[in-house]
């Protein structure tokens, strides 16, 4: 498992020049925006039926390997982008498609993980081996996007991305080979739960139904989704405004990327140990209420930020502290997923979780264009502010916690 998260973040790695490449391709500022939405509207198709798909089958680790291979593999195909001329598909085009298409095999990943995470890590180790595996993370952020950066800054375009996209993209692969050696017993849970499948649903009204029971059933998942939905609507909102303010209207180099990203990835690797540290002392929901705070802070501080250096120091901070509620939230999650539902439930979730992500970027572009990026982002951080009370005002109980 550790092995896995030194090779993992690769495509991190390129994943932080992701849209600084597509804009440098020629983009458009709608193009970017869709780089948020299809995506998560992909997700929305796929998610439930892939979740029946792992709840149903004796081979999840299989399903899911399966998934995040052809993902990685996405990654080096965004090295061909500039090889086309434009005359039928233009470069931003195809990287655009792209990126929105390797969306659809990473979510047998993202269902099935949840279900290993649990069966191979037992729940009173749980917050340690999370935390030591995102340290490792960070510490390979810390050198390769520090790296990657210089690189893209002295290379010529466009030779330099295609570099570093062939190359993450290919150590990221032989991940493959550490999941492959993981031997693990998966526990003995119901795979065909007593509650009717959405999946299964004929039709949308049949689907409601089944989701509305589900959420009447499970007071704390449905709490935990509206908590999260009100958060995560501002956030949503200004997803693609980032790389346009820093690298379009403050004309940020691939250099200025690679040390902001440097930076953030010292804080997280810090706020990785600090957010162990708070959920060990408070618990997994006081972490969480006392750090959603944070996240709307970040886009309300960028846009009021006209300096890159400021925005650095901005990103530092957040990421101090945002590891600290990512853990607090998914402990919190592998806390309340029914034993008997995990992929289901989790399908579920990301269905929901997906619908924000498909609409707001799209109307974040379109009120950047309207009204200015900047004065955008302050409205949709203070709106994330409001949202990030809810985990205050409508607690989720859990039997351990208060």
């Amino acid at each position: 498992m550790y092995l896995e998260a030194f090779l993992a973040p690769f495509t991190g790695i390129a994943g932080a020049f992701v849209g600084a490449f597509a804009v440098r391709l020629g983009a458009t500022n709608t193009q970017i925006g869709l780089m948020n939405s299809i995506p998560s509207f992909l997700v929305i198709l796929v998610s439930i039926p892939f979740g029946r798909i792992l709840q149903n089958s004796p081979h999840k680790l299989l399903w899911s390997l399966g998934g995040i291979s052809l993902y990685r593999i996405g990654y080096m195909l965004f090295a061909l982008a500039p090889l086309f001329s434009g005359s039928f598909i233009t470069p931003g085009t195809y990287f655009v498609s792209m990126f929105a298409l390797v969306a659809i095999p990473i979510q047998f990943f993202n269902i099935g993980n949840v279900g290993m995470i649990i069966d191979i890590i037992p729940e009173e180790h749980r917050a340690t081996v999370i935390t030591i595996r995102n340290v490792i993370g960070s510490l390979v952020n810390i050198a390769g996007v520090f790296l990657a950066g210089q690189w893209l800054n002295r290379a010529a375009f466009p030779g330099n991305y295609q570099v570093l996209f062939l190359v993450a993209g290919f150590i990221a692969f032989l991940n493959l080979f550490t999941w492959t050696s993981i031997r693990y017993q998966p526990s003995d849970v119901v795979t065909a739960p007593a509650d009717p499948p959405l999946a299964t649903s004929a039709s949308l009204l049949s689907q409601a139904r089944a989701l509305f029971k589900v959420f009447r059933d499970r007071p704390s998942f449905f709490r935990f989704v509206i908590n999260s939905v009100l958060l995560n609507a501002g956030l949503w909102t200004v997803g693609p405004l980032y790389v346009l303010y820093t690298v379009r209207q403050l004309h940020a180099s691939d250099a200025w990327i690679g040390t902001t990203s440097t930076i953030a990835s010292l804080c997280s690797l810090a706020g990785w140990a600090l957010g162990h540290r708070l959920v060990a002392r408070w618990g997994t929901l006081v972490t969480q209420r006392r750090l959603a705070f944070v996240m709307g802070a970040y886009p309300l501080l960028v846009g009021l930020s006209p300096s890159l250096s400021i925005i650095m120091v901005i990103g530092g901070i957040y990421n101090l502290f945002t590891p600290g509620f990512s853990l607090g939230n998914f402990n919190l999650w592998l806390k309340i997923v029914p034993p008997d539902r995990r992929e289901d439930t989790t399908a579920i979730y990301n269905t929901i979780m997906s619908i924000g992500p498909t609409i707001f970027p799209l109307v974040g572009v379109a009120l950047a264009n309207h009204f200015g990026i900047s004065p955008v982002l302050i409205g949709c951080g203070a709106l994330a502010l409001l949202g990030s009370l809810s985990f205050s005002i409508w607690k989720i109980q859990i039997e351990d916690e208060s």
